[in-house]
């Protein structure tokens, strides 16, 4: 059930990451060509923290830069979790605006801003922790990881 539960956490943190880096041109483009946002150009320039966590011996990771990520993964956690919560109960009842036979814009739209502000502060927690990691590593590091890891954005499959 503990194990449960940290593998649950850790995906609350993760796979939204992964929101923000849906697979776009490789340089990084603002469209992916079917006209939607591809990611953005900046989290080339940040590590995911299962990418620091996989490559922690190889990059002479310390236990201080270690304490320092898992602090910055467990605050994140806290608050998305939080959202998370949110983000559903919004969801819920936005639901029958939309499943109406004939959506009254106004409600509807209200609703899905609200969502769409959660869903941006979602965002900005995960880009925090993307910052929290970067910045607890050194440049001699980062370079290791890019070396290690040149395409970190990429999904993998286990």
């Amino acid at each position: 059930m503990m194990r449960f539960r940290a593998t649950a956490l850790a995906t609350l943190v993760l796979l939204p990451v992964l929101a923000l880096a849906q697979p776009g041109p490789p340089g990084g483009d603002d469209m992916d060509g079917g006209g939607r946002p591809g990611r953005p150009a900046f989290l080339r320039y940040l590590f995911r923290p299962e990418v620091v966590m996989r490559n922690q011996e190889a990059i002479g990771l310390t236990p201080a830069q270690r304490d320092a990520i898992s602090a910055a993964m467990a605050k994140a956690q806290q608050k998305l979790l939080a959202l998370r919560w949110e983000i559903e109960a919004k969801g819920e009842t936005a639901a029958p605006l939309f499943a109406a036979e004939k959506i009254d814009p106004g409600p509807a739209l209200a609703a899905a801003g609200e969502l769409m502000t959660l869903e941006e502060q979602s965002k900005r927690e995960h880009l925090t922790l993307l910052i929290a990691v970067k910045n607890a590593l050194t440049a001699e590091q980062q370079t290791k990881l890019r070396e290690l890891d040149p395409e970190p954005w990429q999904r993998r499959r286990p």
